[in-house]
């Protein structure tokens, strides 16, 4: 085998496509063994794409490539999405945001950026598990810390946590109950209405960021991953992207920077991170 399918980036993987060493048929089918190998301990998907159609894919692309008509630079590798990136469902997988509401939903068109992949000659290998949220964590108590997501919970189960759990997960005295969530069940404001939040939510991320921006003379800002930034950076609609750090020591678990740039500078960080991954040493790859 010519690669090392934890650690061989999509430009090392282009270069030996490009060489005639791999094919896209036999990246897949590597990648589709390490998935099956892998997944049933980290449950890190929530829908693969059938294995027929994938393959079918891969052969198509592979003989474009022989035809001299490769469509880029990213013809025939393969990609995992988060789940949050709506695929037709012609593609074989759903899109359910990690919700049980839209488990079985359909969609006729792909999203912007999952067209822009396929159109580029990626393949889309499946969807995987969205980042859990806070509410989680109490749910994670009651499951004896079982960190691996399954399914997703129901609106049934958080109301049941709500009346029966309410002292075990909400001590502060002030917040023993969850009305709020539950009134929310019933919130019936007008389209305008929540449009004006999302607008003003997006104008103050702007004006913290912009100020950040302005007042240090700079065109990016760093921050560990798990601070607010990306928070902020997705409030104001602002680009950001993720480099590698290093790993903590006590359990190996990798960690990183955010980088945020300001509207449009896409490009800025597209530089950073191709100057940070030509100073950083190469990223360990956690034990499996």
């Amino acid at each position: 085998m010519p690669f090392d399918p934890l650690t061989t980036n999509a430009v090392d993987l282009q270069h030996l496509l490009d060489a005639g060493k791999i094919t896209s048929v036999k990246l897949v089918l590597e990648y589709l063994a390490q998935i099956e190998h892998h997944d049933h301990k980290f449950r890190a998907f929530i829908s693969l794409a059938p294995r027929t159609l994938l393959l079918d894919l891969a052969s198509k692309l592979d003989n474009e490539r022989q035809l001299g008509r490769a469509r880029g630079p990213l013809h025939g590798i393969p990609i995992v999405l988060k789940d949050s990136f709506i695929t037709a469902s012609e593609h074989g997988m759903e899109t359910t945001a990690g919700a049980w509401a839209l488990v079985g939903a359909k969609a006729d068109t792909n999203s912007a950026i999952a067209q822009r992949l396929l159109d580029q000659g990626m393949i889309i290998l499946g969807k995987t598990n969205m980042t859990k949220y806070e509410y989680e964590a109490a749910i994670a108590k009651l499951k004896a810390f079982n960190v691996a997501v399954q399914s997703a919970i129901s609106i049934g189960d958080i109301e049941e946590l709500t009346v029966n759990g309410a002292q075990a997960i909400m001590p502060i005295a002030s917040h023993t109950t969850q009305d709020d969530l539950l009134k929310a069940l019933d919130n019936r404001d007008e389209a305008s209405y929540i449009e004006k939040l999302k607008t003003g939510l997006r104008a103050v991320g702007r004006r913290i960021l912009d100020q950040a921006f302005d007042d240090h003379e700079v065109n990016l800002i760093a921050a560990l991953a798990d601070c607010s930034l990306c928070i902020h950076a997705a409030a104001a609609g602002y680009p950001l992207a993720t480099v590698p750090l290093g790993q903590l020591r006590y359990n190996g678990r990798p960690f990183g920077l955010c980088v945020v740039a300001k509207a449009n500078e896409e490009e800025v960080l597209l530089r950073f991170m191709h100057a940070w991954s030509g100073v950083m040493n190469c990223r360990p790859v956690p034990g499996l």
